[in-house]
């Protein structure tokens, strides 16, 4: 995206070097949204934070009121009264972080990049965060950069993990997450999450979160439970 210069090699974007990019050719490929929405905010009201970018990239004015409706109701802020004209910073944190999203979601991007997303959010309001995300039908991918690895392993279906500036796992949660050794060299904690779906998860493969790991125990405890109790009552029969 070029917010760095690149110091040596070189990075491409679908098969060109960024090095032959605009800048604002980037930025409607990529949505990049800062592990600190404060960063990416600015303008005296929301209004204007959202049109910044697409007026910058000389998107028809006509088109603004129609923008602002579908970035507001893809990031749930279009709920909160009076929104458009609200200073940015005298939102929540949780509500920045999605104006952040739907500053992102403005420039019509065909993937996103969030910086830590968790970052700064219970795990209630980083769980609905990334459900939001999942939710926005018009990406083609999202990638995110976090230490939260219980993050990463249920929202992602790629995992690369990265040590001294080298890529040494990549692929599927459940696959890179086999060797714990590896896992800790990378200064990866292993966590109870990671323990309980080595426990219990099913052959498919998928990461569970908390929650639907939770479920899924009850339910084969259960089914468990019923066989016995029937086995027991047809000892009792005999």
């Amino acid at each position: 995206m070029r917010l760095v210069p690149t110091r040596a090699g070189e990075v491409l974007v679908d098969g060109v070097s960024t090095a032959r990019r605009t800048v604002a050719e980037l930025a409607t490929i990529f949505g990049f949204v800062f592990q600190s929405p404060s960063q990416m905010l600015f303008a005296r009201t929301v209004r204007e934070e959202l049109l910044f970018g697409p007026r910058n990239l000389g998107r028809p004015a006509s088109a603004a009121e129609g923008l602002l409706a579908r970035v507001l109701r893809q990031t749930a802020l279009d709920t909160i009264e009076g929104i458009l004209d609200r200073p940015p910073l005298t939102l929540s944190f949780g509500q920045q972080k999605r104006l952040a999203l739907a500053i992102a979601l403005a420039l019509e991007p065909r993937t996103l990049v969030l910086d830590e997303p968790s970052a700064g959010q219970d795990y209630r309001t980083a769980r609905r965060f990334m459900a939001e995300v999942s939710r926005i039908d018009e990406l083609e991918s999202t990638y995110f950069i976090t230490h939260d690895v219980d993050l990463a392993l249920t929202h992602a279906d790629r995992i690369l993990l990265l040590r001294d500036g080298q890529v040494v796992a990549d692929g599927p949660p459940a696959r890179v997450t086999e060797d714990e050794e590896r896992w800790r060299a990378c200064n990866l904690h292993v966590t109870s999450l990671m323990r309980a779906n080595a426990r219990w998860r099913m052959g498919d493969g998928r990461f569970l979160d908390a929650e639907t790991l939770a479920h899924r125990i009850v339910a084969q405890e259960r089914s468990r439970g019923g066989g016995k109790n029937r086995a027991s009552e047809n000892h009792r029969r005999e």
